[in-house]
């Protein structure tokens, strides 16, 4: 096997097409949860119960890494940890933009602050207008509790829609020669009334 990056990029492959690899997650993580987040510990901790050291938030990337070739900056969300299927539907309602083009993850830093709907320039930022009473929290409760935490409805289902098909079996039953009509009629919903000519040699 040989490398043919120079043969068909003309030269070695620049750092910011590389996807985002294991450990630079792993620096991503710890830029954010041990770095970052402290700076914004009384907001946090009013909001979601969040703790310093504790791991009871976790981050879920987007895609794409920026808006325009050479960008390696991406929007992280924070999630409640409660889901053992590492697929959180339970936001907090804050997702940091975080720039990492630098080699050194040292250098890496926090670009854009979104927080219950409003931007910030930083987490201190977001801290500092919270202490000051000029943030508006909405408190978020850690306990699979409200109406927000679960895709499951609050009222029981109503009859089954019509269908295409017929999950819990055919509802009827036409027996040959039964002497009803020999067009039969469908309602699509991409196609409108449709009308079918069901006789043998219709």
């Amino acid at each position: 096997m040989r490398d043919v990056t120079v043969e068909h990029h003309g030269g070695p492959l620049p750092y910011h097409r590389c996807p985002v690899l294991l450990l630079e997650s792993l620096d991503i993580d710890q830029l954010i949860f041990d770095r970052e987040l402290p700076q914004a510990a009384g907001v946090l901790h009013h909001c979601c119960s969040y703790k310093q050291g504790g791991r009871n938030l976790v981050i879920l990337t987007t895609a794409p890494c920026g808006v325009q070739s050479g960008d390696r900056a991406t929007w992280f969300g924070l999630y409640y940890n409660i889901s053992g299927a590492r697929i959180y539907l339970h936001p907090v309602g804050l997702e940091l933009l975080i720039h990492h083009k630098a080699l050194d993850p040292a250098q890496w830093t926090i670009q854009k602050v979104f927080f219950q709907g409003h931007y910030y320039k930083s987490l201190a930022q977001l801290e500092e207008q919270f202490e000051a009473g000029q943030v508006n929290v909405v408190v978020i409760p850690d306990n699979g509790t409200g109406g927000s935490w679960s895709l499951k409805s609050q009222v029981p289902p109503g009859p089954t829609p019509p269908l295409q098909f017929h999950p819990q079996g055919a509802r009827f039953e036409c027996p040959p020669h039964c002497g009803l009509s020999p067009l039969a009629s469908e309602l699509s919903v991409i196609l409108g009334s449709l009308t079918f000519d069901s006789r043998e040699n219709g």
